[in-house]
Order: structure tokens, then C-alpha cells, then sequence
């Protein structure tokens, strides 16, 4: 899909550099813009930003603390 998106012009600035370095050319602005959004986006949210997701299969059951 095509859209036009309108960035400052230090920004573009910046990704094009940014295009450059990962990607060996400014022509794949569009693949590091969807990178990030999609790292941005994809993200796990943790609880207040301060700590990481758990999942209970990681947790022990109490009986096991005294084996």
C-alpha cells in the first residue's frame, strides 16, 4: 500500500542516514520506516512501563519451595 507521509526535514534527514546504514541505500526508507513502527506497535506493553510480562508457566508451585 502507497501513502504519503510528511516529516520534518531533520527527521528525514535522520532516517535516511539511518536507511543508509542498515540498509546499504536511502532508497529502503519505506523497509526501516515499517521496521520501527512495527517494533513500535508489536512491542509487549509491560505493567507501568517498569516491569517485564510473566507468563504463569514460568512459575513454580508452592509445594515445590520445600522438596
Amino acid at each position: 500500500m502507497k501513502t504519503t507521509v510528511i516529516l520534518d526535514d531533520e527527521l528525514h534527514a535522520f532516517l535516511m542516514e539511518e536507511a543508509k546504514s542498515r540498509y546499504g541505500s536511502a532508497r529502503k526508507l519505506s523497509a526501516l520506516l515499517n521496521e520501527l513502527v512495527r517494533a513500535y506497535f508489536l512491542k509487549k506493553k509491560d505493567l507501568f512501563g517498569t516491569t517485564k510480562r510473566f507468563d504463569i508457566k514460568d512459575a513454580r508451585d508452592e509445594s515445590d519451595r520445600f522438596d
